[in-house]
């Protein structure tokens, strides 16, 4: 679709943001762009979004200018009713209403605690790779820093440091 609405619509349409934690910095982008297309990058991830705002503004612009199709949020501004229908096979659906009846719940109520719970655990487990990666790049950081003082310490402080290693 080409760029037909006036451009100050979509500077002020609400992307979707997704930031992480890559290579010892923060990295902020929009899915509805592609990850290379409007990055930020920061020390923190204010700096990431911030520095992301600018870039989309300009590509955003860019692309108005030279006629380009401009992706629009995904789910921008639309209201949603809290239902839909999904279809499932019997035999699931008989599992889940005996499993929603031993915990007491309408079948409502436990499929929407199944869909939280993992909704939630997704999160978490987003946050704990993140976490991981960051712990993974320290720990090459402090061998680097370790390497780094062993090659500097005169002979003499390196046989006294040997020497406390023995001790302990």
């Amino acid at each position: 679709m080409k760029a037909k609405k006036p451009l100050d619509y979509y500077l002020n349409l609400k992307y979707t943001v997704v930031v992480s934690y890559e290579d010892g910095s923060f990295v902020a982008w929009h899915p509805e762009f592609g990850k290379w297309t409007t990055t930020g990058v920061g020390e923190t991830p204010a700096e990431a979004i911030k520095e992301l705002d600018s870039v989309r503004e300009f590509v955003i612009e860019d692309f108005h200018r030279d006629g380009l199709p401009i992706p629009e949020p995904a789910v921008g501004g639309r209201e949603y009713s809290g239902q839909f229908v999904t279809r499932i096979p019997s035999e699931l659906h008989r599992a889940l209403v005996l499993s929603a009846r031993l915990n007491n719940v309408s079948l409502n109520q436990y499929i929407v605690s199944l869909l939280s719970e993992r909704h939630q655990s997704e999160r978490v487990q987003e946050k704990l790779d993140s976490l991981l990666q960051r712990n993974q790049q320290l720990e090459r950081r402090l061998v680097e820093l370790a390497e780094h003082l062993e090659r500097d310490l005169t002979p003499a402080q390196s046989s006294t440091r040997q020497r406390v290693r023995e001790d302990s």
